[in-house]
């Protein structure tokens, strides 16, 4: 089951990653990037560790792609 979750978070950043390089998010991409590097050197690079850190990343970059907080704002 936890191998099932890490599969479905790692194809929900691929992609996540993918679809915003092509839109020119580059924001985005490097922040997702940092929480997976980030987090797993925090970890020490346990399997425990990147699971967490692609968890985190996959959910931030649903977030991002629903909400898109670094859009231009209009009144």
């Amino acid at each position: 089951m936890e191998l099932l979750l890490l599969t479905l978070a790692t194809i929900i950043n691929l992609f996540t990653i993918q679809w915003k390089l092509s839109r020119r998010r580059h924001k985005d991409v490097i922040i997702e990037i940092s929480i997976i590097v980030i987090l797993s050197s925090l970890f020490g690079g346990t399997l425990t560790g990147m699971a967490i850190a692609t968890s985190v990343s996959a959910a931030w970059s649903t977030y991002t792609i629903i909400f898109n907080p670094y859009s231009k704002k209009t009144a």
